[in-house]
């Protein structure tokens, strides 16, 4: 939320608007794109808009008669964004992006070409459109792929690989992953390429019920040669949950438990809370309702600790959920149970 007052706001653009006249007026078309444009980023704080649509566009046509490609297509790109949030605009945004990424390449700016192709993808994903943000993630590639193997080339690929999935295009979706895996190991990211092999264990899950420990294992220990205790952390809750899936409780908890530590270690709380969760079903359904309860408890004092009292409410939903599916009674004793626990235990 922006801080700024309608009166803040009225007083800046007529100062922009100014400042653009009188560069105009002497014929210093690049400062007066740069005041319409600065103008546009303050009303963008103020949440205007429509008004930041049409700044931006003063900056995107002033910025023609300076013969700066390149910062043009700074404009248009912010242009574009701007346009694809208004009201039935989405479609204007993606063709005012079309436009800057052609300006950025006339400029030679194959960054800015990147951006602002990247930019149309996510405008499609947003509508839901997954075959257009298909289409626009292919150009995406093959510029990517000018610049060789890399780990933007592979998060590409990854990104292929989901927008395959949501069109339900399974056997693509394998392929994407493989291309996304090859790259990550090429341009020397094993940390990648294992949380994308990961990734495809889980999915091939989907071809049967085949024993996937021995898979899983070569990954964790491949893992933990990379020493990012987010991918470690990725890879054994997705061996938990897999594990837990194959009714292998007992791994499947030590597996949890130790992708909570690894969240805690990279300070991830959305990963920490979902290994909770798995490590709280697994108890229930080992029949240590106590257990449930007490990792319930830590995982809710950890979350408020960490991002304050409203990151823990989500839990707060789960315990209160336990007195329906268990009864009043039952929670009492478990609760009891764990309170006792605790005192013997003073650490958990």
């Amino acid at each position: 939320m922006s801080d700024l007052t309608e009166a803040d706001v009225e007083r800046g653009s007529a100062h922009f608007l100014e400042v653009a006249r009188a560069a105009g007026e002497r014929g210093d078309h690049a400062t007066a794109a740069d005041a319409h444009a600065r103008m546009a980023a303050m009303l963008t704080a103020a949440n205007r808009i429509d008004d930041a649509v049409a700044a931006m566009s003063r900056a995107a046509e002033t910025a023609r008669q300076t013969g700066d490609l390149d910062t043009r297509a700074g404009y248009l790109l912010s242009l574009g964004l701007l346009m694809s949030r208004t009201e039935g605009g989405q479609q204007r945004g993606v063709d005012i992006l079309h436009s800057a990424a052609t300006t950025a390449k006339e400029a030679g700016n194959r960054e800015r070409e990147i951006e602002a192709r990247q930019r149309i993808v996510q405008v499609h994903a947003g509508r839901q459109d997954h075959r257009a943000a298909l289409s626009a993630q292919e150009r995406v590639i093959e510029l990517l792929w000018q610049g060789g193997p890399s780990r933007a080339l592979a998060m590409a690929y990854r990104d292929s690989a989901a927008f395959h999935q949501m069109a339900g295009r399974l056997p693509r979706v394998f392929a994407a992953l493989a291309k996304a895996d090859a790259v990550a190991r090429e341009a020397g990211d094993v940390g990648l390429a294992v949380q994308v092999r990961s990734q495809q264990l889980a999915l091939s899950e989907s071809d049967g019920g085949a024993d996937r420990t021995e898979a899983y294992d070569e990954l964790l220990a491949e893992a933990e040669g990379v020493g990012d205790a987010s991918v470690l952390g990725s890879v054994q809750l997705e061996a938990a949950m897999a594990a837990t899936r194959a009714r292998n409780l007992e791994r499947g908890l030590s597996l949890a438990e130790a992708a909570r530590q690894s969240a805690l270690g990279a300070n991830e709380p959305e990963r920490y809370l979902m290994a909770c969760m798995v490590i709280a079903e697994v108890r229930e359904t080992l029949g240590d309702r106590a257990g449930v309860i007490g990792i319930l408890l830590t995982c809710k004092a950890t979350l408020e600790q960490k991002l304050g009292p409203e990151a823990g409410r989500g839990v707060v939903q789960v315990l209160d959920s336990l007195a329906k599916r268990w009864g009043p009674e039952a929670v009492s004793e478990a609760l009891e149970v764990h309170r006792g626990r605790m005192r013997q235990t003073p650490s958990s």
